[in-house]
C-alpha cells in the first residue's frame, strides 16, 4: 500500500481522508496504514441548522446524515412578495401566487351577481316595446 514504500514515517497520511465523519488514517512506520476509525455518533457535520434543517450529524459509520424538516413544514423565506412559504428538501421556498382570502370569495360572487343583475335590468328597460 501507500505506507510500504521505504516504510514511511508514522505521521504520513494514508487511507481515510479525515473528512467530517472519518478520522484521518496514518502510516504506522512498519509499512501498514493504521485505521483510525470514524468520528463519534451525533458529532456535528455538514451545514448548520436553518429554519428547514436541523444540525446534520455523523452516523458513526463515516457518513454525515442530513437532518431536514419534513417537506411542507411552514417557514418564512423573509420575502414579502411570496406566500405560503414551506420547507422543501431543507430549503424554505415561497409561492409567488397571492392567496385569495376565503371571506372575499362570497363577496366577489355577490358583486358579480349584482353587476349581472344591473346589466340585465338595464337591457330590459332599453328594449323597444311591441306596439299593438
Amino acid at each position: 500500500g501507500t505506507c510500504a514504500v521505504n516504510h514511511l514515517a508514522d505521521t504520513t497520511t494514508c487511507g481515510d481522508d479525515g473528512d467530517e465523519c472519518t478520522n484521518q488514517d496514518y502510516c504506522d512506520g512498519g509499512g501498514s496504514c493504521g485505521d483510525a476509525g470514524f468520528v463519534a455518533v451525533a458529532t456535528s457535520c455538514g451545514d448548520g441548522a436553518t429554519e428547514c434543517s436541523g444540525q446534520d450529524a455523523c452516523d458513526g459509520l463515516g457518513t454525515c446524515e442530513v437532518n431536514h424538516l419534513a417537506d411542507t413544514t411552514t417557514c418564512s423565506d423573509d420575502d414579502p412578495l411570496t406566500y405560503a412559504d414551506q420547507c422543501n428538501a431543507g430549503v424554505c421556498e415561497g409561492s409567488s401566487a397571492a392567496p385569495v382570502p376565503a371571506a372575499s370569495v362570497p363577496l366577489r360572487m355577490l358583486l358579480v351577481a349584482l353587476l349581472i343583475g344591473t346589466a340585465a335590468a338595464t337591457f330590459r328597460r332599453r328594449r323597444p316595446r311591441p306596439t299593438g
